[in-house]
């Protein structure tokens, strides 16, 4: 587990400081592109639901942030939620 920890926090290193600086433009705005391959595969809703439950997984098991002061699990999860409902309503919209 250690291993992906050290992954996902390379992984961050790229994260513009702008995206870390403002969290809610980060996990919304990556919940949007993240969403775009589940609903290439599945119905919106499903898609929603499988990413919601990955993301609960991830910040359960696998944040590097856990732990650290001002970091609130519920808001990152709330943030990802938004930003998945909101790729599963425009892809309705638009296909």
């Amino acid at each position: 587990m250690n291993k992906i920890k050290e992954v996902i926090s390379w992984l961050q290193s790229f994260v513009p400081a702008w995206f870390q600086k403002y969290s809610w433009v980060d996990e919304a705005g990556g919940s949007i592109i993240m969403m775009i391959p589940l609903l290439l595969l599945f119905h919106p809703a499903q898609a929603s639901n499988i990413f919601l439950v990955g993301s609960y997984v991830y910040e359960r098991f696998f944040d590097t942030s856990t732990g650290k002061p001002g970091h609130d699990p519920m808001e990152d999860f709330g943030q990802r939620m938004v930003g998945s409902i909101v790729a599963a309503v425009l892809w309705s919209w638009i296909f």
